[in-house]
């Protein structure tokens, strides 16, 4: 089993002398945050921040990171994660995170400064599920009577009605046939009797070997063409012209080789993975994880 330990981010923004009744040590800088983990769990909270996730579970953490990142270079940022303990039991961890956060004390009860929600440990202790205690009571449930449980359609319509509903009913299934029946590899203006010119179709078709998602080609037919096509359909005539559709990662890379060579310079000044993920998102691209950068540097040779 792996050791864990637990750390506690400082705010740098905040400089001084805090001492907490219960600890062994003092800090420089004010704490904000106390967690526990293993391996790299400890930056879990700046890769959320720069990928924009996570963001509604704990705001306040985040808006203090928010702060700290606009005054100071992301690489610093740990310089001002402590690590408490580390090479500790699971169980220990738990322990000496909850004591942790019980001598500093949180803002969400007013007891101190952490953006903490919980108590710590295992379990997330401190929140209490809004319906611990109350019962669900099944047998106590009113059941509802259908208002026309027992009756005949003669009965709610009237003879009259009833019987030329049925002799539609009938007509209908004696006289129809689906037009789709006994038919393979159906396409799409057979089913649905959408027919789309040739030339937006080859427009479709250019704009995703460019690179572009199916919702940028929606919008795209919409505002040049004013045609409104939806994503599904999109997807559909790119298959029946034997267009070979792109995974999420695929789409993302093919995005950034516009800027790739930037990154790879990036790199080489010994720019971290983590900073060239933030270059890149300020330019507008909504990569969520560092994995794509490293593709790219691996696809170069670089890694």
């Amino acid at each position: 089993m792996e050791k864990c330990y637990v750390y506690v981010y400082l705010n740098p923004l905040k400089p001084g002398k805090y001492q907490y009744d219960g600890l062994n040590m003092s800090f420089l800088y004010e704490p904000f945050y106390v967690g526990r983990g293993i391996n790299n769990r400890y930056m879990k909270h700046i890769l959320d921040l720069i990928s924009n996730r996570n963001f509604e579970h704990n705001p306040l953490k985040f808006n203090i990171l928010k702060k700290i990142i606009k005054s100071i270079d992301i690489e610093r940022i740990k310089d001002y994660i402590l690590f408490y303990a580390t090479n500790l039991s699971n169980i220990d961890a738990n322990e000496l995170e909850q004591n942790i956060i019980l001598s500093i004390g949180k803002r969400v009860d007013n007891s101190g400064p952490l953006s903490n929600i919980t108590d710590g440990g295992e379990g997330s202790l401190g929140v209490v599920p809004w319906n611990k205690g109350k019962k669900y009571h099944v047998k106590n449930k009113k059941k509802r009577m259908p208002w026309n449980k027992g009756k005949k359609v003669s009965d709610v319509l009237g003879e009259k009605k009833a019987i030329e509903m049925y002799k539609k009913m009938v007509n209908k299934k004696e006289g129809s046939i689906s037009p789709l029946k006994g038919k393979k590899n159906i396409k799409l203006s057979e089913v649905l009797k959408i027919k789309v010119e040739k030339e937006y179709i080859d427009k479709i078709i250019n704009l995703y070997l460019e690179g572009k998602t199916l919702e940028n080609i929606s919008e795209i037919l919409l505002i040049e063409n004013e045609i409104k096509l939806v994503r599904g359909i999109i997807r559909r005539l790119l298959i029946e012209n034997n267009i070979k559709l792109r995974t999420k990662a695929e789409t993302q890379l093919m995005k950034l080789n516009s800027i790739k060579q930037n990154i790879i310079e990036l790199y080489k000044k010994k720019s971290s993975i983590l900073s060239i993920l933030k270059y890149v998102n300020t330019l507008g691209y909504n990569i969520h994880t560092t994995s794509i950068i490293h593709k790219i540097l691996i696809n170069e040779g670089l890694k």
